[in-house]
């Protein structure tokens, strides 16, 4: 459906985009749906996860993904949060992968896990998903 497409002036940053894999963590099936459609609409390939044990189930499936970016919700059930999502998914891939981590809640930033992560681009609900792909393309470029 050509209307679901990005407007024109994004075509550069869909080509650069093409591709790129995602690692999507989000508990709420319908936000998760969403940002799942707008993102494919770039060529991004969305790997989702609905919590930190899918998470661990998909590192271990595949130990050799070629995940270029992790985006993830903070508060995740189960007291869960992006930055344990952030270093499992470091931990098991066994390198580094940039992080964006999305939050409604100005308490992240006195979560002292924080400061030991590298990497990380924090963004506040509402987020923007022309905002979130400009951040992806950017962690897309560096290499």
């Amino acid at each position: 459906n050509p209307s679901d497409m990005p407007p024109t002036a994004d075509h550069q940053m869909v080509e650069a985009l093409h591709g790129a894999q995602l690692l999507y963590v989000e508990d709420d099936d319908e936000l998760r749906a969403l940002f799942i459609h707008a993102l494919s609409a770039y060529g991004i390939q969305v790997n989702a996860c609905a919590n930190a044990d899918e998470v661990d189930d998909y590192v271990q499936q595949h130990p050799n993904a070629a995940i270029d970016v992790l985006l993830t919700d903070y508060r995740l059930p189960d007291g869960q949060t992006g930055i344990a999502v952030a270093q499992q998914v470091r931990r098991g891939l066994m390198r580094h992968v940039p992080t964006i981590i999305i939050t409604g809640d100005t308490q992240i930033h006195s979560d002292d896990a924080l400061n030991n992560l590298h990497d990380v681009r924090i963004l506040q609900k509402p987020v923007q998903v022309k905002e979130l792909v400009e951040i992806v393309h950017g962690y897309m470029k560096r290499d």
